[in-house]
């Protein structure tokens, strides 16, 4: 019985062979477990393609959790430079921005500008115009892990899903065939509200 059988009749309340085992590790675990570059895993949906299967087969997993977006294929493009330290790697970006990976956690990514709001202002906010919303930093890092969507549509909530979202599920469907259970994950609409204004600011004013 393949993994994607096995999880197949778990998920429809039946009985596979054995109980079904797979795991959302943590980034950081493929950082410290693989010979690829964090860089890489966090920016590229090949990188990240490639850092689920290796620990998928070395786990013989039933089933992979693909946690992070597809990422724009020329993404990395945009980095002016990428420098190694004792604690990680610092990635800084043509616009000024600079994102630090630790060797065995997520990423981090901080503007250029810090007095440039990260977040909205529950206050001031008009919820019938959207619009400026790619402009935060924090809200966009946290739902998208990227620090700007391309090929967006029109400005505000993403109306429409850029074919690139799915490219790390399809990398990964076309090496793992049929033998392993593929999943995808989509943040509720609350976490998209608390991460649009901060998990403080959003609590206190529900």
């Amino acid at each position: 019985m393949t993994g994607r059988e096995r999880m197949a009749l778990a998920m429809q309340h039946n009985t596979p062979d054995r109980i079904p085992v797979m795991c959302q590790l943590a980034i950081g675990h493929y950082f410290l477990n693989t010979d690829i570059p964090p860089h890489k895993i966090w920016f590229t949906s090949e990188g990240f393609a490639e850092a689920l299967l290796t620990l998928q087969r070395r786990y013989r997993f039933d089933g992979i959790l693909v946690n992070l977006p597809g990422r724009p294929a020329d993404l990395l493009n945009d980095v002016s430079s990428i420098q190694a330290t004792a604690d990680g790697q610092i990635v800084t970006w043509q616009n000024g921005d600079t994102t630090w990976i630790p060797w065995d956690d997520n990423a981090q990514h901080t503007p250029v500008d810090p007095a440039k709001p990260t977040r909205a202002d529950f206050a001031s906010i008009d919820p019938d115009h959207l619009e400026g919303i790619d402009d935060l930093t924090g809200y966009l890092w946290n739902t998208y892990h990227i620090p700007w969507i391309a090929a967006k549509a029109k400005n505000g909530p993403l109306a429409e899903i850029p074919p690139y979202f799915l490219r790390t599920i399809a990398l990964v469907q076309e090496q793992a065939g049929d033998e392993v259970s593929i999943h995808g994950e989509v943040f509720s609409p609350f976490t998209h509200f608390v991460e649009l204004f901060g998990y403080e600011q959003a609590l206190m004013n529900l």
